[in-house]
């Protein structure tokens, strides 16, 4: 510690503690001992009952001193019913199938059994490839005749076991459940592939309870029910990158069947995406009294396609209104975060939070949340919910502070005045001046401005909007996660500042909202832009007079009008722009990529000393372009820019052109462009090379340029 005092501003702290899974058992031993269950009498006819040789190869395999292996190979096996117990005496077995698994067609024949195929305290087993078919089809279609059927089996069941993998297993038409992971520690299933009919009754496709460090990932999963459901007592998941659809979509729960009831907590579901499903992520509980909990949830990185309840909490479950009418549920749901949501739903209320009565939900954070329905903005609906969206009508934080180490830690949204009336002739929402060492964590800042884009398009008279957040005569300056969302004008605005570092932001608005730049830079100097990804209705990063030493580093920019210097020139007095780097960005759907813009009109400025590097171009209008001639309404017709434009450089800028011209150099006549060179660029118009346009713009040409240069 250097003895200086810290300060820290907590907004709503969401602590996600996730365990660390650690350990998985390894790939087989290249010289483990293997038990092909066709030399144990195994028939791959699909007919003959295979169940005692599968079991055989499993007890020896069980037995064995050192790492086993049980081999399945390709073909069809009959198999009634098989149960591989431990413990054993390996610590290391795998499961090898590269052939098909069929249950028996009669549901009658195992129907009643809770399984057909369990593991039961086993540690240290590896299970790979093949299809289990539990061909479930006869006994849903019983269920849904309304006779007197049994449950079913579930396909396949681990029970009390630990340091599991499955990979590339596939599991289909199982009569109830497909993969059901039971009081077991360290589960980790990759690749795996369930199918279902939609209409196949409560077959969901991994479910997981009294368990902990279960992980989830890379997984294809189409059913009847839900596509990943978790029960009580089910702690530190880990569910990423999953597809889901048909089907009930994730959920934790149901949960409160019982008065004395283990928790969930420590849940994470991110980068899945779900279609046509009836529910996309879901916390479900009974309407009745229990002891249980719901703790430390995030739903991150979700993408619904056509979704009934895209996000929904219902703690009012109460099928056939037996033994719950009229309670309310005892499960507390506390700390459930939803972020970066996007998509459509299929109902007109997109968010639905039902919580308890008795026990409100509390501690919901939303963020980044965006779904439509239909042409326009979905509803959300909520009934006992506590959040974290804090109003805010505006701020102003002054320093200079004696304190020179304060963190601002923001864990919720805050959120703007939704009447652009509010602070639309404000120049900003919340602003930060002459402040010196100041850290700002996380959160999400929502302008609210869509009602005052919507103003500015009708031609109406209105104000020209504040800006998200400002950063005025700051130094030292550290901004990381944090999210801008749909501010009224400029996103985040860094002007007479030194030293300010932006890593990891979000920004957010619709390509058609005005004005809304993402990132702005002007009269600063030692400005670092690193990780960001910024979609917006104008420029992603605008840079203005009297900004150098600027570092611009693997940003994704779309939609937008690009990364822009400039505009350049208003004024006749003017300071310039010189050093910036701009290398490792991604331009999509863009109306230009790298531009330098100036007024067409006497100035002193210059722009120099600039590198653009390593850019990809996604269908791009203006992929490279200096424009002097910028006038968009009065004040400059007929004269010619006085920004001298100097040692500029294009390095290795990769794509394609939505336009035939994708490099333009459209220079001053006054003050030509010197110095400036391309290397290594390779711009495409549709199956066409595309084609440059260069005027008054004197320079070199190097490495592979396509389209030819056309410099001086």
């Amino acid at each position: 510690m250097d003895g200086r005092a810290r300060t820290t501003i907590n907004f709503v702290s969401i602590a996600l503690t996730m365990t660390c899974i650690a350990f998985f058992p390894s790939s087989p031993a290249t010289m483990a001992a293997q038990y092909d269950v066709v030399s144990w009498g195994g028939r791959a006819d699909g007919k003959t009952d295979s169940s005692k040789s599968f079991l055989s190869a499993w007890a020896s395999a069980c037995s064995s001193s050192g790492a086993s292996t049980v081999y399945v190979p390709k073909g069809s096996y009959y198999i009634k019913t098989a149960a591989f117990n431990g413990p054993c005496k390996s610590s290391s077995i795998t499961f090898k199938i590269d052939g098909t698994l069929l249950a028996p067609s009669d549901y009658g024949v195992i129907g009643n059994s809770a399984n057909w195929i369990i593991f039961r305290h086993v540690t240290g087993l590896n299970v790979y490839g093949g299809t289990l078919n539990g061909q479930g089809s006869g006994l849903w279609a019983c269920k849904n005749s309304g006779k007197s059927c049994p449950d079913g089996a579930t396909n396949l069941e681990f029970s009390n076991s630990k340091n599991i993998i499955v990979s590339g297993l596939s599991s289909v038409n199982s009569q109830m459940f497909h993969i059901v992971i039971s009081g077991c520690e360290n589960v980790k299933l990759q690749g795996v592939n369930v199918t279902a009919s939609r209409a196949s009754p409560n077959t969901d496709g991994i479910h997981v309870s009294q368990s902990t460090g279960v992980t989830i990932l890379n997984s294809r999963i189409g059913t009847g029910d839900d596509c990943v459901s978790i029960g009580p007592g089910a702690s530190n998941l880990w569910i990423e990158n999953i597809v889901c659809g048909p089907g009930h979509g994730i959920s934790i729960g149901s949960l409160g069947q019982n008065l004395h009831e283990a928790g969930v907590q420590n849940v994470m579901v991110k980068t899945v995406a779900f279609t046509g499903t009836q529910n996309g992520v879901r916390i479900k509980s009974w309407a009745r009294p229990s002891t249980g909990f719901v703790h430390n949830v995030l739903f991150q990185h979700v993408i619904m396609n056509n979704v009934e309840n895209p996000i929904i909490i219902d703690q009012h479950y109460c099928p056939n209104n037996n033994g719950c009418p009229n309670q309310a549920s005892g499960i507390k749901i506390s700390d459930v975060t939803f972020q970066d949501i996007h998509g459509t739903s299929a109902t007109q209320v997109a968010v639905k939070f039902d919580c308890s009565s008795k026990y409100p939900c509390t501690g919901i954070n939303l963020q980044d949340v965006k779904l439509t329905y239909g042409s326009k903005v979905a509803q959300a609906s909520c009934s006992h919910a506590g959040g974290t969206a804090f109003y805010v009508k505006s701020a102003t934080f002054n320093g200079p502070c004696k304190c020179s180490s304060i963190t601002f830690q923001i864990d919720g949204t805050i959120v703007a005045p939704s009447d652009y009336s509010v602070i639309g002739k404000s120049e900003n929402w919340i602003i930060f001046s002459h402040v010196t060492g100041l850290n700002v964590y996380g959160g999400t800042l929502d302008g609210q401005g869509s009602t005052l884009w919507a103003c500015k398009k009708s031609g109406k008279s209105c104000p020209d909007g504040a800006t998200n957040l400002e950063f005025s005569n700051s130094k030292n300056i550290l901004v990381s996660g944090l999210s801008s969302v749909n501010s009224q004008m400029f996103h985040i605005v860094v002007s007479g500042c030194q030293n300010v570092k932006l890593q990891g932001v979000k920004v957010t608005a619709p390509g058609t909202s005005p004005n809304t730049d993402g990132i702005h830079v002007s009269q600063s100097t030692g400005i670092t832009i690193l990780n960001s990804k910024i979609g917006t209705g104008d420029d992603c990063v605008s840079i203005s007079p009297g900004s150098k030493d600027l570092w611009i580093e693997n940003v994704a920019c779309g939609p937008g009008h690009g990364i822009s210097i400039g505009s350049l020139g208003w004024k006749s007095q003017e300071a310039g722009v010189q050093n910036v780097t701009v290398k490792t960005v991604t331009f999509t759907g863009t109306q230009n990529g790298v531009r330098i813009k100036s007024w067409a009109r006497p100035s002193t400025g210059f722009a120099r000393n600039i590198l653009f590097q390593h850019a990809v171009m996604n269908n791009v209008q203006n992929p490279i372009i200096i424009d002097q001639h910028y006038c968009p309404n009065t004040g400059c017709p007929t004269q010619e820019s006085g920004i001298k434009i100097s040692d500029v450089t294009y390095q290795d800028i990769q794509g394609t052109s939505a336009t035939k011209v994708a490099v333009k150099l459209d220079c001053s006549s006054k003050n030509p462009c010197t110095g400036i060179k391309l290397q290594d660029v390779k711009l495409t118009y549709g199956s066409q090379m595309a084609q440059a346009s260069c005027a008054h713009a004197e320079g070199t040409a190097s490495g592979l340029v396509q389209p030819s240069s056309c410099l001086i």
